[in-house]
């Protein structure tokens, strides 16, 4: 069960400010999940002097150098992703992982750093829980109205699946999310235009191009022309990979779960054999 979401109100720091100045401030720290930064707070009239006595007082926590959160205890994952951006904003952005998190698409993300893009001239001082990459022409890859600023979802795609080591986990991230209808091949391979620099490149773009081919055949007709090719070689991984495709398989992420999860947890046949 996820924790209740804390009450921002409940921890205003006092300040020189009036009631608007206060009611603005906690406004801010209902959008960024409870994450402000040391110039928000001085901007809403929280002196250094407050905020070091709120810390003290163990009311508000500090997360990076300069951003801090209205509550204690641990940070839920939309909070640490706040205040990541907030220890690299105004121009850094969402990526990746994180990205494809935040864009709700399915899938075993990474959550134990959050994924930040900033621009290529920037000098970056790492901090803990927070993985950053450089990036040129940043400004043209952002979704117009997400925040904070985060890269679309076709460039987050193609940036996490060009850091896979394995060709199927990079066709899987791709092809899994034309198969949710978050995107189409066509789409990725118009922005993967766009970045030149990213690593395996060729790769992706021979995956989806395979991807954009037209199915000219089902896996019924396969494999019953596969039943006449006896002495084909690999004739019993083809088979599988048909039968696994007539089952409504549809991805290499659904194939290993059907492989390794589902088949492998089968009560046997009452011949005393494994179900195929």
């Amino acid at each position: 069960m996820e924790s209740e979401e804390p009450d921002h109100s409940e921890s205003v720091p006092e300040g020189d400010g009036g009631g608007e100045t206060v009611r603005l401030f906690v406004e801010l720290r209902k959008r960024q999940k409870g994450a402000f930064s040391r110039a928000q707070a001085l901007e809403h009239s929280i002196s250094d002097k407050v905020l070091q006595r709120r810390c003290r007082a163990r009311q508000v926590q500090r997360v990076h150098h300069g951003v801090y959160v209205d509550f204690t205890g641990p940070l839920p994952w939309e909070t640490r992703v706040w205040a990541a951006w907030l220890a690299y904003g105004p121009d850094a952005a969402l990526t990746g992982a994180t990205a494809l998190r935040r864009f709700g698409l399915e899938g075993d993300w990474d959550d134990g750093a959050i994924h930040l893009a900033v621009p290529h001239t920037r000098r970056v001082n790492r901090r803990t829980g927070v993985a950053v990459r450089r990036s040129r022409d940043l400004a043209s890859q952002l979704h117009p109205t997400r925040r904070p600023p985060t890269v679309r979802l076709e460039v987050a795609l193609l940036t996490t699946a060009g850091q896979e080591p394995a060709t199927a986990r990079k066709a899987a991230i791709l092809l899994d999310a034309c198969r949710q209808r978050r995107t189409t091949p066509q789409r990725l391979l118009t922005e993967l235009e766009s970045l030149s620099r990213l690593p395996g490149r060729g790769l992706l773009q021979q995956i989806l191009l395979d991807a954009c081919r037209q199915r000219r055949t089902t896996p019924q007709r396969l494999q019953t022309e596969l039943e006449s090719l006896s002495r084909l070689p690999g004739r019993g991984l083809l088979q599988q990979i048909l039968l696994d495709a007539a089952e409504g398989v549809q991805s290499f992420l659904e194939q290993s779960y059907l492989r390794r999860v589902e088949r492998a947890h089968r009560p046997p046949s009452p011949s005393g054999r494994s179900a195929s």
